[in-house]
């Protein structure tokens, strides 16, 4: 309301101002009003310097949020369609029944035509849960004694293939890891650095996990092998130390997993097919579907909306000097007509006229560019705690931020002077 008022105020006080005699006097002469030329020349500066500002805020946090959509996040997302499930306690209410049904589920899911692997996890990386405790290392003390609190996730053995988590060394779980046999794990490289660094990690033992002691203590788990880093809590937090238990060995904990199902295709399309297998194994259990790569996008969608409200704004700004810059120039085509055609008329080239009505709000243009430049390296910082990747003062965003409004301002400014110019200069005389 403000601007509205102001802006549409500001023509007719400057109107009120003029006499009448000066405004027969300027339109007489094709004046082409040097006061009403710095007004507008400032004003398009300003207009040029706050979309500067604009612009390189939405490009730095457009950089920033490609490059931690390229963040290497320990896992391959392409591909992977993730199925929440909880078993009712009522329904399954011990190991035997809950590993029954998700040995079940995994077989029919594999059955789907374009299914690659499937997989099982207590809590996907990227989801923002995850349990975390000490235990007992074989041979060296309690974990919490040298301050490590390791992951702690329940998963099966097709779960790594499904979700491409790289075996670094020794194997991943097996079909002899059952209940009733010796416990095995697998942990990620950070924890192997951690707890035995410089050692081979395969055989070696812990027991009393912190967030099952309760349940199964007193197990020795044998470390069968070691897995690549996924990125568990979010995608710019560094890889923590993370264990992976069989879930036949521990079914309590695997009340509420997740299946993971990879196919080379659209996992999208697998939907269809998995749900019509829940329902046929049991309808009352809830599923809820979601594409691994969807909820990667979630996991930064914080960053994605700030990027997204700046650059509406950095668009609609940048349409706006556009229009404005048209405009000036379309005025002062229109104050200048007489002049324009009597230059035309005394021999001179249509590109040096051209160049004379650009000239004006062209170079209002680069001091708005200036100053707008200069206010955006300060401003940029305050972004700084939003950028992952980029610095506040990226030169390549500032220079094509900078080419892309030059670019602008020059059509903008282009297109009214060219049109005057290809006007029969008597027509426009004789208008006058």
């Amino acid at each position: 309301m403000i601007a509205a008022v102001l802006f549409g105020l500001f023509p007719a006080l400057r109107t009120s101002r003029s006499g009448a005699g000066e405004t027969l006097r300027s339109s007489n002469r094709g004046n082409s009003g040097g006061s009403g030329k710095r007004v507008w020349g400032t004003l398009v500066g300003v207009e040029v310097a706050l979309t500067i500002l604009l612009l390189v805020g939405s490009g730095l946090l457009l950089r920033s949020f490609w490059e931690v959509l390229g963040v290497d996040t320990g896992f391959d997302p392409t591909g992977v369609l993730t199925i929440d499930v909880s078993l009712p306690q009522s329904r399954y209410p011990d190991d035997p029944a809950r590993a029954a049904y998700y040995q079940e589920l995994l077989l029919e899911l594999e059955r789907i035509p374009g299914v690659e692997a499937v997989g099982l996890v207590q809590h996907l990386p990227l989801g923002g849960m995850t349990h975390n405790g000490s235990f007992e290392v074989e041979g060296q003390g309690n974990t919490h004694e040298i301050g490590v609190y390791p992951g702690y996730r329940v998963a099966s053995e097709g779960y790594f293939a499904a979700m491409g988590v790289p075996l670094l060394r020794g194997r991943l779980f097996a079909d002899q890891d059952r209940a009733g046999v010796g416990d095995v794990a697998l942990i990620n490289q950070t924890l192997a650095e951690r707890l035995w660094p410089g050692e081979d990690p395969i055989g070696k033992r812990v027991r009393n996990l912190a967030n099952d002691s309760w349940l199964y203590p007193d197990r020795w788990i044998t470390i069968v092998g070691v897995v690549g880093d996924a990125r568990h809590g979010g995608i710019l937090d560094v890889a923590e130390p993370e264990i992976y238990v069989h879930y036949l060995q521990r079914p309590d904990r695997a009340w509420s997993s997740v299946v993971t199902l990879r196919t080379a295709g659209s996992p999208a399309s697998l939907v269809g097919p998995a749900r019509a297998r829940l329902r046929a194994l049991d309808p009352e259990i809830p599923a809820e579907f979601a594409t691994m790569r969807a909820r990667l996008v979630d996991s930064v969608a914080d960053r994605r909306f700030t990027m997204l409200v700046l650059g509406t704004f950095a668009v609609v700004a940048l349409l706006l000097a556009g229009v404005g810059i048209y405009g000036v120039v379309s005025y002062a085509v229109a104050r200048r007509s007489r002049e324009t055609g009597i230059r035309l008329a005394l021999g001179a080239a249509p590109g040096q006229v051209r160049n004379l009505l650009q000239r004006s709000v062209l170079v209002a243009t680069l001091a708005g560019l200036v100053v707008g430049i200069g206010g955006a390296f300060l401003v940029s910082r305050l972004l700084r705690g939003l950028l992952s990747g980029v610095t506040p003062t990226d030169p390549l965003t500032f220079a094509g931020v900078v080419a892309i409004l030059s670019a602008v301002a020059w059509l903008a400014s282009y297109v009214p002077a060219r049109r005057a110019t290809r006007v029969d200069p008597m027509i426009t005389m004789r208008e006058e």
